[in-house]
């Protein structure tokens, strides 16, 4: 049995496509086209980050039990890496953007 990587350019190309209508509605939304023509209020985007938070702290406990559930060093590696990223990185610059002076 062969390990193929697979082409995630591909892939994810064949899963929108079998969405199209959700995914217009998705880069069509008015947070999205706010946020990437500069229009998004602020407060708009500070509500988005603290909620991101939230579910980082959860997505991180996930890799975390992923440590826990591998299967291999490799894969412990592979979580416990995503983990120190998510904790040491991630939750700083959420921090940082919501404590940051308010224009």
């Amino acid at each position: 049995m062969t390990n193929k990587i697979p082409d995630y350019g591909k892939t994810f190309a064949l899963m929108r496509d079998g969405c199209r209508p959700q995914w217009r509605d998705y880069i069509e939304h008015d947070f999205v086209k706010g946020l990437a023509d500069g229009s998004l209020p602020q407060a708009s985007f500070l509500q988005y980050m603290v909620q991101d938070y939230v579910y980082l702290v959860h997505y991180a406990r996930a890799w975390a039990l992923g440590v826990v559930k591998a299967e291999s060093p490799e894969e412990m590696k592979l979580c416990a890496a995503t983990v120190d990223s998510l904790i040491n990185r991630e939750f700083s610059l959420h921090i940082q953007t919501c404590a940051a002076p308010r224009h």
